[in-house]
């Protein structure tokens, strides 16, 4: 049986949050160090899939305008402390544009949660909404190599240049108590508009 707050009744982003033992004001610190120097000094970021806004609140509290995007209302409903500072948008991110708008899109696992034809629509969708030069990073999962090498293959023919893609390294037991839910890798990702 899962219980509300065991890893396996909560998001794997929720579960490698607590394992860090995040603080406030320093999420971003601990848990993408990595994405620091890549961040513009102010701008506006788009947190899409933004769960119950942890990093929305983050992305805020370094000083970015911040819009939200989030159709879960169960996530709306348990971040409420998160949105202050933060611009909700209850929106699809599949249908989702705002073109040239952001200086950033934040996808944390985001696109782990979509069916594989939307996944190239919605990373289109992105890059129009990315100001030239613009900044998509997030964490992703893959369960093979096969995976990877796709959905860098995806970035690319949706005009992204690849700048970081790297496998972070834990024990894999922590992440996925439950066997049928393994995967191999989680990497961090950093891609820019070309």
């Amino acid at each position: 049986m899962r219980s509300r707050g065991s890893p396996e009744s909560r998001g794997i982003g929720d579960f490698l949050s607590d394992l860090i033992g995040r603080k406030k004001g320093l999420l971003i610190e601990q848990e993408a160090p990595w994405l620091i120097p890549e961040l513009p000094e102010r701008g506006k970021i788009l947190d899409a899939g933004a769960g119950e806004g942890d990093w929305s609140r983050a992305f805020a509290e370094r000083g970015f305008e911040v819009d939200a995007l989030e159709i879960d209302e169960n996530s709306i409903g348990g971040g409420r402390k998160n949105w202050k500072n933060v611009n909700l948008i209850k929106e699809d991110v599949i249908t989702f544009v705002r073109p040239q708008e952001y200086d950033v899109i934040w996808a944390n696992f985001l696109l782990n949660n979509l069916m594989p034809e939307e996944i190239l629509i919605t990373l289109d969708n992105f890059y129009q909404s990315l100001r030239n030069d613009g900044l998509l990073s997030g964490h992703l999962r893959f369960k093979n190599n096969e995976e990877e090498e796709a959905f860098c293959s995806q970035l690319e023919k949706a005009g992204f240049s690849v700048k970081l893609f790297d496998k972070l390294e834990f024990d894999d037991d922590l992440i996925a108590p439950d066997p049928s839910d393994r995967y191999e890798s989680v990497f961090k990702i950093v891609a820019r508009k070309a």
